[in-house]
C-alpha cells in the first residue's frame, strides 16, 4: 500500500460505476482522490460487470425525468474525453398500465423527451418480434439505448487516473475515526475480501464517499 498517499481530500470506498464516476469528477474538479476497491477491478460480484445496461430519458417521475438531460451531457462528455463510446443508441420501448404510461408521457412533455405511444398495428410492423396482449399501451424513446457497464467502469477509471486520482485494489476499509481536527482515519487492510490481509495502515482525508452497493450495510457496521 506504499502507493497510497498518507493524505486526500476525498476517499471513495467501492469503484463500481458509481464509485469510479464519483472519483473522475471529483479528480477533473482537482480534489485530492483515492478510490478503494476490495476486490480487483473488474470483477463480476457487483451491478457494475457485463456488456450491457439500460439508459433512458422516459421515466414516470418527473424528477427523473429532469436530470436525464444533463445525465446524457456528461456522459457524451466523458465519452469524448475518453475517445470511445461506451453507449449505443437502440431506441426504447416503455410498457406498464395505462397510468404508469400516463405518468410516463406527462414527464417527458414536461421535460421535452421525445417519445411516441404506438397502437398495436404500428408495434407490430415496427417490431414484430415484441408481441404484447391486446390493449397493452407501449411507448417509443429513440434516445433510449445500452450502456456497456464493464468499459464504462473502465473508462471512468482511466478518466479518473488521468486527472491525478489514486486507484487502489484489493484494499478494504477497516475501521473509520473522526480526529479532532475534524478530518477522518481511515483504517485500510491490504488483501480485501479475497482475505490473508494482514498489512495494515491508516489514511487521513477530509471526506469519505461509500459507493459500495450491496455491501454498503455490512460496511457501515464495520465502520461505525
Amino acid at each position: 500500500m506504499s502507493d497510497i498517499p498518507s493524505q486526500s481530500d476525498v476517499v471513495i470506498v467501492g469503484a463500481g460505476i458509481v464509485g469510479s464516476c464519483t472519483a473522475y469528477h471529483l479528480a477533473r474538479r482537482g480534489r485530492r482522490v483515492v478510490l478503494l476497491e476490495q476486490f480487483d477491478f473488474g470483477h463480476a460480484r457487483g451491478s457494475s460487470h457485463g456488456e450491457s445496461r439500460i439508459i433512458r430519458r422516459t421515466y414516470p417521475e418527473a424528477y427523473y425525468a429532469a436530470m436525464m438531460p444533463t445525465a446524457y451531457d456528461l456522459w457524451c462528455a466523458a465519452e469524448v474525453e475518453f475517445g470511445q463510446r461506451v453507449i449505443t443508441t437502440t431506441g426504447g420501448l416503455d410498457f406498464g398500465s395505462p397510468e404508469l404510461l400516463g405518468e410516463l408521457a406527462k414527464a417527458c412533455a414536461a421535460c421535452g423527451v421525445e417519445h411516441q405511444f404506438l397502437d398495436r398495428a404500428e408495434l407490430a410492423a415496427r417490431f414484430p418480434t415484441v408481441k404484447l396482449p391486446a390493449g397493452q399501451p407501449v411507448v417509443y424513446s429513440p434516445e433510449s439505448g445500452s450502456i456497456n457497464a464493464r468499459k464504462a467502469c473502465v473508462m471512468f477509471q482511466q478518466l479518473a487516473r488521468a486527472h491525478g486520482a489514486t486507484l487502489v485494489d484489493r484494499t478494504r476499509a477497516i475501521s473509520l475515526r473522526h480526529l479532532a481536527s475534524g478530518q477522518i482515519s481511515l483504517g485500510l487492510e491490504a488483501g480485501g475480501a479475497a482475505g490473508g490481509g494482514s498489512a495494515r495502515r491508516e489514511l487521513v482525508c477530509g471526506q469519505v464517499v461509500l459507493c459500495a452497493g450491496p455491501w454498503t450495510a455490512k460496511l457501515l457496521q464495520r465502520l461505525t
